[in-house]
């Protein structure tokens, strides 16, 4: 009775219908998209994942019209170490990078990505 569930789900997405789908199953509490996809993973031999900047400033801002909390899922990339890269399992293996880019605002170095900051255009 004391815990709280939370969703994940990223840019386009229908936030308001996501969180009626939640509360369905919690009638209170707060709204929390706990991932909210800035981006995507990347698989070895395919294009790197990407957002539109636009997009990703319109959803974001309807999350916060709900008045709901979210937790940007990348904000700052970051790299797996060694050789735990890791694969997804889809007819076959897809080798993943050890880059968790994720098309975040910020890269694994530290840089500002201003494209998305900014809503530049690709």
């Amino acid at each position: 009775e004391s815990l709280f569930t939370t969703i994940d789900f990223g840019v386009g997405s229908d936030a308001a219908a996501n969180f009626a789908k939640l509360r369905k199953f919690q009638p209170g509490g707060p709204s929390v998209n706990s991932e909210f996809y800035t981006g995507w993973l990347d698989h070895w031999k395919h294009r790197h994942s990407t957002r539109p900047a636009d997009k990703l400033g319109v959803s974001l801002d309807k999350l916060l019209s709900l008045n709901a909390s979210v937790n940007l899922y990348m904000w700052h990339g970051g790299s797996n170490f060694g050789q735990w890269s890791g694969a997804q399992n889809r007819n076959g293996l897809i080798a993943n990078p050890t880059s968790y880019d994720y098309d975040a605002p910020q890269s694994e170095c530290g840089d500002v990505k201003t494209r998305q900051i900014l809503g530049d255009k690709e």
